[in-house]
């Protein structure tokens, strides 16, 4: 196993290995779990957003601190234009920085909506509850009936992110917003 550095060189994972296969059944074994256990799968959404999950606790840090730096932003331009009217930077310098600014704005602003996004699915209402519920119970129809294909799309649509920490597997879930079942996509920056 090889992980990705900086500049894209390769280094030994630092994780113990594990055979895929075991990954596989335990990832598919806890989406029939809670597929056919709503209830569980509410619960555990829910446990995800108390006040102590580390994850919530991530994003909120991260919009803190982009929020932050978005309030910076407009004064460091102003000082950029100050600078350039006493003569400080050439036209060339001038329109680099402040570009340079506009687009480090302009990043801030699109992870900013994407964690406030990310915050706000994480609030499970009571139509969204019902929505996972409707969700759970077409999936749980024909679950059991699935071939391997089948069984890949719908990991593929329920399952965003698989993690191993040498201990245990979490398995980060996807639920949609409404009862479709359609392709989730997944472009954008991602913290």
């Amino acid at each position: 196993m090889t992980s990705h550095g900086p500049d894209d060189k390769r280094y030994p994972c630092s994780n113990p290995a594990i055979k895929t296969e075991l990954v596989d059944t335990e990832v598919w074994g806890t989406i029939c779990r809670l597929t056919k256990d709503p209830e569980l799968l509410i619960s555990k959404l829910k446990e995800r957003n108390e006040d102590y999950s580390s994850t919530k606790e991530i994003l909120e840090q991260e919009l803190s601190i982009c929020q932050s730096r978005l309030k910076v932003i407009p004064r460091e331009k102003k000082k950029l234009v100050e600078g350039y009217r006493k003569n400080l930077y050439s036209d060339s310098m001038m329109r680099d920085e402040m570009g340079t600014i506009d687009n480090e704005q302009s990043e801030l602003e699109t992870r900013v909506r994407e964690l406030e996004r990310q915050l706000s699915r994480r609030i499970l209402s009571g139509k969204r509850e019902e929505n996972i519920k409707k969700i759970a119970e077409k999936i749980n129809k024909g679950i059991d009936n699935l071939d391997f294909k089948g069984r890949q799309r719908l990991l593929r649509l329920l399952v965003e992110k698989v993690i191993y920490d040498g201990q245990k597997i979490e398995i980060q879930t996807i639920i949609p917003l409404n009862e479709q079942l359609c392709p989730v996509h997944r472009g954008g920056l991602r913290g």
